[in-house]
């Protein structure tokens, strides 16, 4: 596999290292964003516990020695100068005795450097990045693995690696040894988690979950760290405690060596005040966000961190060429109305040389279009962008601006890109929507989903998670009956402050720990998917089950449900179907989808109460009065059937959620402070063929104005 300076394979760098011993032991780290991140911590915790190490990571960001370091310090010049001499003397000595072989890629033979290097320094332990992909980049021609690490997978690439999520994983997974620990991000998209659940068990490499093991994330989120940082601590704590079992690593002993510990070119700050004093105290943020993945990470970041209400980022953003991608979507996710941005060009590297800038026009007419108030095109270069930045943002935020962000890649509508769990292969959309209202999140464990233990709910929930379970078979039944003219949701937001993790996507880990209960076909030998149960042409039939990690109630479950279908497939579903408790049913079919506007003879509900409950019907009805009936129960169905008549009595004078008490409930579930948004962007907005009105940060539907699928 070559493209463009890339030449994929491991034929030239194990001839190469033909007689050459690996004398260190090593963790490979893989996965499309946070890896270097991880490489960064194990390096750290290395150094903090007296094990001497290399550190290889890729690309380089100054000169290419910066990417190999042993304890922490870049390798010295002279010595990397003369572990390369080497290496391209051997090199060319080997192609002088055959003409027929090929010379080492400009990537091998840095990753020959590294080796060299960590040979030289007698390391015990070498942390090495993959460079692109993982099964055939060169670094995987490590023999002595000790811990292999698998972060986040998603759309980048894909002219090498696969268009779809599971082509992805299967090729980051190559980095699997037999006997070898590997540890993987337990967010990924549950099809991924198959990939490598499924290679794992094919080489014999033990597997390891980051939510599978109890407390290490719920303790990293407690410590107020970023989402993506938790995840990518979770990865090296929890592969440091494998290669060093006897040194007993815990959450608390880590976060004091890894709070401050930071990867240069991944939300670090650079202090300009020599050049520029007007940002005395304020830095610059620079980010190598390349994917779409990463540039939400990036967005996260500044509208958390650095936002203020008021006043508008000023970015120098510098964006990358490839074909097929959309840089103009990258751009919507980060900028905001108002933002300003200087547009900058860069000049291409000997190692990188598929790598081509964008023409500034073309960035320049990207940035205007996605809401930028003021566009400077530098014609000069970084320099002169910075010197534009730093006088148009002027004080700027009290936490710094401007950004410089350099990507490539193209991305989904919000809250989808990383969410699905397959990828449409069928150019016939689905004209059925299965809506699963989630109520609880399943973190994982042995008993997948059985133990109410695993689950996080409320109080008031107790003894319901089996029901859950019974909505997921529910909804996955409706999809295998309704194969291939359904697509299913999963829906329901990120609620508990103890984790990120959404409803929706422990829904979908829950029914893929399960084997989709039986219930949907089993994966085939040769794919990560569901085969078709029909026809060939049809799409795999688990390229149909998708996530909505935004709704926070259950009018939401269904109008995000709605959106994200339109996102998916480019139209509205004909008909619905809607899983959840049959007592809901009065609030769902009769509340939501009249006031959404959906035609009720076209939608179907699915109920399934908890055992003992007698529906809506009964739900309406007067308290039990059979003579084995406690008075605590009593008095508990009693309070039950209260609490529905109230919930059902606030949406019949609030019918949109739009008032204090129904908004409150939902800000009260949002500890991620998601925002009360419907579109990410105006222009999708407009296409959808909606009328809505924002009140205090509440988007919602204009009453009485037409309905694109009435």
């Amino acid at each position: 596999m070559a493209m463009k300076g890339i030449s994929l394979g491991l034929h030239r760098i194990s001839r190469a290292l033909e007689g050459v011993p690996q004398k260190w032991d090593a963790i490979h780290v893989a996965g499309t964003n946070g890896k270097g991140t991880t490489c960064t911590y194990l390096s750290a915790l290395c150094k903090s516990f007296g094990i001497s190490n290399g550190l290889f990571t890729s690309p380089y960001l100054i000169e290419p020695r910066d990417a190999i370091k042993i304890n922490g310090t870049p390798v010295a010049q002279d010595v990397y100068a003369d572990v390369n001499r080497k290496i391209i003397a051997d090199d060319q000595a080997r192609l002088s005795q055959d003409a027929a072989q090929e010379a080492l890629s400009l990537f091998e033979v840095t990753t020959l450097i590294a080796f060299g290097v960590f040979s030289r320094a007698d390391v015990q332990m070498g942390i090495v990045e993959v460079g692109l992909g993982g099964r055939l980049d060169s670094t995987n021609a490590l023999r002595r693995k000790s811990v292999t690490v698998i972060t986040k997978i998603g759309l980048d690439h894909q002219a090498f690696l696969g268009n779809t999520l599971p082509e992805i994983a299967k090729e980051k997974a190559g980095i699997m040894m037999a006997g070898v620990p590997c540890v993987v991000d337990g967010s990924n998209p549950p099809e991924v988690l198959e990939v490598f659940r499924q290679h794992a068990a094919s080489v014999s490499a033990p597997l390891h979950l980051t939510t599978s093991q109890p407390g290490l994330l719920e303790a990293l989120y407690d410590s107020e760290l970023m989402p993506h940082q938790a995840q990518n601590m979770a990865c090296a704590i929890a592969a440091f405690q494998l290669a060093y079992p006897h040194l007993n690593l815990s959450v608390e002993k880590a976060l004091p060596i890894l709070k401050d510990v930071s990867h240069l070119g991944r939300l670090s700050w650079l202090n300009v005040e020599a050049k520029h004093p007007s940002r005395k105290e304020k830095p610059i943020l620079i980010d190598g966000a390349h994917n779409p993945q990463s540039a939400e990470t990036l967005s996260t970041y500044v509208e958390r961190r650095l936002r203020e209400a008021d006043k508008p980022v000023t970015w120098i953003v510098s964006v990358s060429k490839q074909d097929g991608k959309d840089a103009g979507g990258m751009l919507r996710t980060l900028l905001r109305p108002g933002d300003n941005v200087a547009c900058v060009g860069f000049s291409r590297r000997e190692t990188m040389p598929w790598v081509e800038p964008l023409p500034l026009q073309t960035l320049r007419e990207m940035a205007s279009n996605a809401g930028a108030k003021e566009v400077f095109e530098s014609k000069d270069g970084l320099e002169e962008a910075t010197r534009w930045a730093v006088e148009t943002a002027k004080d700027g935020p009290n936490t710094p601006a401007p950004f410089h962000h350099t990507y490539r890649g193209d991305i989904l509508p919000r809250g989808e890109h990383s969410k699905r769990i397959g990828a449409m292969t069928s150019t016939a959309a689905p004209t059925n929507l299965i809506v699963v209202c989630c109520h609880g999140i399943w973190t994982g464990g042995p008993t997948n989903g059985r133990a109410e233990s695993e689950w996080l709910i409320a109080d008031f929930q107790t003894g319901e998670t089996p029901t859950f379970i019974e909505h997921i078979k529910a909804g996955l039944t409706a999809l295998r009956d309704g194969y291939p003219a359904s697509a299913l949701v999963f829906s329901g937001g990120p609620t508990r402050k103890e984790t990120r993790l959404s409803e929706a996507e422990s829904y979908a880990n829950l029914a893929a720990a399960n084997a989709c209960f039986g219930i949907l076909p089993p994966p085939s030998s040769s794919s990560p998917t569901c085969p078709s149960p029909s026809s060939s042409s049809s799409p795999p039939i688990t390229s149909l089950i998708h996530t909505d990690t935004l709704a926070l109630d259950s009018y939401h479950n269904i109008l995000h449900s709605l959106l994200l279908f339109r996102r998916l497939y480019a139209t509205y579903p004909r008909t619905l179907t809607v899983v959840s408790h049959a007592f809901k049913r009065p609030r769902i079919l009769d509340g939501h989808c009249a006031a959404i506007g959906f035609p009720l003879d076209q939608v179907r509900y699915v109920g399934i109460d908890p055992p003992g409950m007698k529906g809506a019907a009964g739900a309406a009805g007067s308290v039990s009065s059979t003579a084995a009936a406690s008075e605590e129960e009593k008095n508990e169905e009693a309070g039950a059937i209260a609490g529905v008549k109230h919930a059902a009595d606030e949406w019949t004078v609030d019918p949109h959620g739009v008032g204090p008490s129904l908004a409150g409930k939902r800000r009260a579930r949002n500890p991620w402070g998601l925002e009360d948004l419907l579109f990410a962007s105006e222009e999708e907005r407009r296409q959808s063929g909606l009328v809505t009105r924002i009140i205090d940060g509440h988007e919602a539907l204009v009453e009485d104005a037409k309905r694109p699928w009435a």
